[in-house]
């Protein structure tokens, strides 16, 4: 995994509209909101347009519950970023700190304090554009497939969109178990959703194609 450290300040150009459209990609639901970009004077990752932070709508346990979830997708691409700040009120984990593309405690940025209610994400503009451009490659897979399906015959079309079937993974799913119910394997399925990297993690509530 990269690990991007372009020195203080960053000096590489405004990155916050591209973290803004990373979040686009998390599979999860609801999406999450953008409590803040760049802002000036704050002699920090926002005052140079590095950062952006997220929160969900539902101020209780619910949105708590999302935040961590969303948290969770973004820890797979830690070696990406500047900053990764996010606390939780669970005791299952122990919350997800990232500086300059490494995992650190708590205690380095004197959490959980701030952090609680959003997830603080910077990272450079090399970096965002990387990224950015892996998970549009990622999503942009399977509609390929589906156009060359298209191609060989037009006849099949209603057939064809009946064969393409989703699923909303429930609690206590898991992916080899979604796979025999659906008479297909877990690869197949990482292939028919690309961003689904981590085979062992998957959420309550996302919908997957399933063929």
């Amino acid at each position: 995994m990269p690990i991007y450290n372009p020195g203080w300040p960053p000096n590489d150009g405004d990155a916050y509209p591209l973290i803004r459209d990373i979040a686009k990609y998390f599979p999860g639901s609801p999406k999450m909101k953008v409590s803040s970009t760049k802002r000036n004077g704050s002699a920090d990752y926002h005052d140079f347009g590095n950062a952006v932070d997220f929160y969900d709508a539902y101020d209780n346990d619910r949105g708590s519950r999302n935040m961590r979830e969303f948290a969770r997708w973004l820890w797979q691409w830690r070696g990406y970023y500047l900053e990764l700040i996010h606390s939780t009120p669970f005791a299952d984990d122990n919350g997800f700190y990232v500086k300059l593309g490494k995992p650190v405690s708590a205690g380095f940025f004197n959490e959980p304090g701030d952090h609680l209610n959003h997830i603080h994400l910077a990272m450079s503009h090399k970096a965002a554009t990387e990224l950015l451009a892996k998970l549009k490659a990622a999503q942009g897979a399977s509609p390929k497939k589906s156009s060359a399906k298209k191609s060989t015959s037009r006849k099949a079309a209603p057939k064809k969109a009946a064969a393409k079937k989703s699923y909303t993974i429930v609690a206590g799913d898991t992916l080899s178990g979604i796979a025999d119910k659906h008479k297909t394997t877990v690869g197949n399925l990482q292939k028919l959703n690309p961003t689904i990297t981590n085979p062992d993690y998957i959420q309550a509530g996302w919908t997957i194609r399933v063929s």
